[in-house]
């Protein structure tokens, strides 16, 4: 795994922030996120908030330790 993580970008901050706009504002560290993958999920495009809000109630029926923040609009 690269040692290039959020961190080392931060101390390093001054060789790479020249390359962005520089109206640039802040550069801070993001909030620690979870990644998950989603099996057995029909690939047709969930196209209602019924049909998102029915996604999300599955995730966290069957992964109690989960909390989604909100639906995907």
């Amino acid at each position: 795994m690269s040692d290039c993580n959020a961190d080392f970008l931060l101390e390093k901050q001054q060789i790479w922030s020249e390359f962005f706009d520089h109206n640039l504002k802040s550069i801070e560290k993001s909030t620690y996120w979870h990644k998950i993958v989603v099996h057995d999920v029909s690939v047709q495009s969930f196209s209602t908030s019924d049909d998102m809000f029915l996604l999300k109630e599955k995730i966290e029926t069957f992964n109690s330790d989960l909390k989604l923040i909100r639906n995907s609009d």
